[in-house]
């Protein structure tokens, strides 16, 4: 980690699963890495199921105005999006924080998340990524304006 706090991107060619596990053990906070015992029981399920690591990190965020992005905004419920980022763990957390719709999906701010139980930076940055995502394109659709 840099002294600014910025994360290091991914090394060229890394699969994205070895750089979500360098990511959770950058931890600012030494009990919120992963302990030995865990980091080999994740490379170990890596080494018997290769195709986990065909797909490469990418250090760029995906333009989410693009015509092929995901419609964001078009989620039902929280539990619902949640789920659509493979971070449906945390639906229970996110309810007892009282962050039940949409609407406070797109306030969330990183240390909110982290009192809700989000810890682990990878899955920080998936979250964040997705609500950036929510932003722009309400954002977009509002400037878009109504024709009458």
């Amino acid at each position: 980690m840099a002294s600014t706090s910025r994360r290091l991107p991914a090394p060229m060619d890394c699969p994205e699963a070895i750089y979500q596990l360098m990511l959770d053990c950058w931890q600012k906070e030494r009990t919120h890495r992963p302990t030995f015992a865990s980091i080999v029981k994740t490379l170990d399920k890596l080494i018997k199921c290769p195709e986990t690591l065909r797909k490469i990190a990418q250090n760029r965020a995906a333009n989410p105005l693009a015509p092929d992005a995901p419609d964001m905004t078009q989620f039902a419920s929280v539990g619902e999006w949640l789920q659509s980022l493979k971070m449906g763990r945390y639906a229970e957390g996110f309810e007892r924080g009282g962050i039940t719709t949409m609407d406070a999906v797109v306030q969330l701010t990183v240390k909110e998340l982290t009192a809700l139980g989000v810890t682990l930076v990878g899955h920080q940055k998936k979250i964040m990524n997705s609500v950036q995502a929510m932003r722009a394109q309400i954002s977009a659709n509002l400037s878009e304006g109504f024709l009458v």
